[in-house]
């Protein structure tokens, strides 16, 4: 005996009639008389008299459905109780890049949970691109990005910010006493750059393919602990934003003249 069948013979003994019961439910009229067929076959007892008029319970019909009605409600009362405690203790899934988690996630958090104690946030860590798409799937509540325009209708949002894009080098490479560079002077420095989901590698490796240039990427990552030994053992260098690596006595960090401030975003699915 499943709920569903419950449920089933609920709507006959509401109409008496197959058809009409069928239509209600949206099934089809040959599933009905399966599950009547299901249900006597279970309890040894008949469950309806065929009449020209319908389908009249018997007496141990009536008494299942006076029972069915008290378990069905039962169930609904148990899926409303459930539903409220999800309610009372929401979760929201929050997707965030790796340099956001950094610069923003962490006292956005603090922000938030000062003021809804009661909802709990779960971080998934992507690259702005692929929580767009996960957005989009349902599978994310949420999203901090990094974008170059406003994101289309698709998505509400509030602007958080813009963020500025600086390379950070060893400090014994070459480049690192210049005040400033261009994305020009480092055409022939290995570059090591987050994942391919990532808003900054994607824009960082479009533009020097739109200035004819080609980087020379070593490794792409979305570990920032990975890209900092990289860096300060001088094996590569990278485009990250403002204030994402800390200087330390191995690594330096020089502005960027031709990439314009980055917008960063909060956003959700509009619908």
């Amino acid at each position: 005996m499943k709920l569903k069948q419950l449920e089933y013979f609920r709507v006959i003994c509401k109409y008496s009639n197959i058809t009409r019961a069928a239509e209600e439910l949206h099934v089809s009229q040959p599933s009905l008389s399966s599950v009547i067929r299901e249900l006597e076959e279970e309890f040894q007892v008949p469950l309806f008299h065929r009449l020209s008029k319908g389908l009249v319970p018997t007496e141990q019909g009536k008494v299942l459905l006076e029972e069915a009605k008290l378990v069905l409600g039962q169930a609904e009362h148990l899926t409303a109780r459930m539903q409220a405690l999800v309610s009372e203790n929401p979760v929201i899934r929050l997707g965030t890049p790796p340099m956001m988690a950094t610069l923003i996630f962490p006292r956005l958090l603090r922000a938030f949970s000062a003021r809804h104690p009661d909802i709990r946030v779960e971080m998934m860590e992507h690259g702005s691109l692929a929580n767009r798409s996960l957005l989009l799937e349902g599978r994310l509540d949420a999203a901090l990005i990094s974008a170059a325009a406003t994101p289309p209708a698709t998505f509400g949002y509030r602007e958080l910010g813009l963020a500025d894009i600086c390379f950070y080098v060893s400090r014994h490479h070459a480049l690192a006493a210049r005040p400033f560079l261009c994305p020009e002077d480092v055409q022939d420095t290995p570059l090591v750059l987050l994942g391919e989901d990532s808003f900054l590698a994607s824009f960082v490796t479009r533009y020097f393919g739109e200035h004819g240039m080609s980087p020379r990427i070593l490794l792409r990552t979305s570990q920032l602990a990975t890209i900092r030994r990289l860096i300060e053992s001088n094996t590569a260098a990278t485009f990250l934003f403002d204030q994402v690596l800390e200087e330390t006595g191995d690594l330096v960090k020089l502005p960027v003249r031709g990439f314009p401030p980055v917008p960063m975003f909060l956003i959700w699915n509009a619908g």
